[in-house]
């Protein structure tokens, strides 16, 4: 088991404290949401154009690091960066993790066939995927339904009743369940170049300030909580 202690988290804390007034007025004008605003914004910035590059490690690192001293980090903002362009680095930031995770599981003979999105963000935002599928250079396939976790706890419950709902087996209860329709992101192949080359920045930022017990994050670490 891996994971990421903060993805939706990330963009969730974006939108309270980053986003400007005018971005915040202009998406109720528009009816939507902040982050959904942001997410049209970032849509328009091709990869590697703003020239920026994040740590996703806003609530520490659980895989591959297990470090929780971990903090984000944002690299190559200047006086000319716009929040929207902060905004898609974090999205970029994710998808960097996420493919750290996949190659360590890689690196030692664990392969992954298939990477299914199953949460909210898999369909609230189709720019997140795209990224994901350009940095994985994978497919990915986002179930065409709604409240996933919950029609997985319906299959568990229906299994449970056996005879009372006609399905004795789990893959049995999913077959007539489970919608079988898929949205389906590919990768595109500049994006993924283009990407290749960030993620060697993020894998040196990863492992400059996530390989040493006395990174400068730790060392901010500790006089934060000497002064707290």
């Amino acid at each position: 088991q891996s994971g990421q202690p903060a993805v939706g988290d990330i963009f969730d804390w974006y939108g309270r404290n980053l986003a400007s007034a005018e971005y915040i007025a202009q998406a109720k004008e528009e009816g939507l949401s902040i982050l959904e605003y942001m997410n049209k914004k970032a849509s328009g910035i091709k990869a590697g154009e703003s020239g920026l590059v994040a740590l996703d490690w806003f609530n520490g690192n659980r895989s591959v690091l297990m470090n929780y001293n971990l903090t984000g980090m944002i690299m190559g903002l200047t006086l000319q960066t716009k929040p929207e362009e902060i905004f898609r680095a974090l999205l970029e930031a994710t998808a960097f993790g996420t493919k750290t995770i996949i190659d360590g599981y890689e690196s030692k003979g664990v392969f992954v066939k298939n990477i299914i999105g199953a949460g909210g963000l898999s369909r609230k935002s189709p720019l997140i995927m795209q990224i994901y599928a350009d940095v994985l250079n994978r497919e990915i396939s986002v179930p065409n339904s709604a409240n996933n976790s919950a029609l997985g706890a319906a299959v568990c419950g229906a299994v449970a009743a056996k005879d009372k709902s006609g399905y004795n087996t789990v893959l049995e209860a999913i077959d007539k369940m489970v919608p079988k329709d898929f949205i389906r992101y590919y990768p595109n192949e500049k994006n993924h170049r283009i990407y290749q080359e960030l993620y060697k920045v993020y894998k040196q930022l990863h492992d400059y300030l996530g390989g040493d017990i006395k990174s400068p994050m730790k060392v901010l670490k500790d006089i934060e909580r000497s002064l707290g």
